[in-house]
């Protein structure tokens, strides 16, 4: 759980690549920890299994975050109290080789058909207090979008979105669709 000015949101450890190794990150939505939020020397508090941990933004921290894309990204550093966490998410390769060889139009295309009614599911903080595991079907892929109808609620904004199948990380949960509020709404990893 991550503590911010305005209340708390979920998020997650992930292992993802960068510079040909698989770096260590915690991945949130920009609308928890923005780019305000994760300047030099501020200070984050996370709640993990009820432990209050801290992660201080310094210069050598590699950090990004996107408002169009609701991403933020924080690595995770070894000095960092986090030897409690024995398991860092991996992110389903099929995407990021997708991205890299084709184009958005068929990115989109090869995504709406692999995971074509696919079982789906989200570890997040329903109600903000307890963590839950909600399970749905995938919906489809609109651009960096990604569409599913996993029960969730507003404490669940950065939570994980898996593979059922294979427990590979797909997407992060960013809230609710605006004009159809039978799906919610993500953003595809791979972006």
């Amino acid at each position: 759980k991550i503590q911010f000015s305005g209340g708390n949101g979920t998020g997650f450890f992930a292992r993802i690549p960068y510079n040909n190794t698989k770096m260590k990150v915690l991945i949130t939505n920009n609308h928890i920890l923005n780019s305000e939020t994760i300047l030099d020397n501020k200070i984050i508090t996370l709640s993990i299994n009820n432990n209050l941990k801290i992660i201080k933004m310094e210069k050598d921290r590699i950090r990004y975050t996107s408002e169009e894309y609701d991403t933020t990204i924080i690595e995770i550093k070894e000095r960092d109290e986090f030897k409690d966490i024995i398991e860092y998410l991996d992110i389903d390769d099929i995407n990021i080789k997708c991205i890299e060889k084709k184009n958005k139009q068929k990115s989109k295309e090869y995504f709406n058909n692999l995971y074509k009614d696919s079982s789906l599911y989200v570890v997040n903080y329903l109600g903000g207090n307890d963590i839950v595991i909600s399970y749905g079907l995938f919906k489809k892929i609109e651009d960096y979008k990604i569409y599913h109808n996993c029960t969730t609620d507003f404490h669940s904004s950065g939570a994980p979105i898996l593979s059922l199948e294979n427990n590979k990380l797909i997407g992060v949960y960013c809230g609710l669709t605006k004009n159809n509020s039978k799906f919610n709404l993500g953003t595809l990893i791979a972006y």
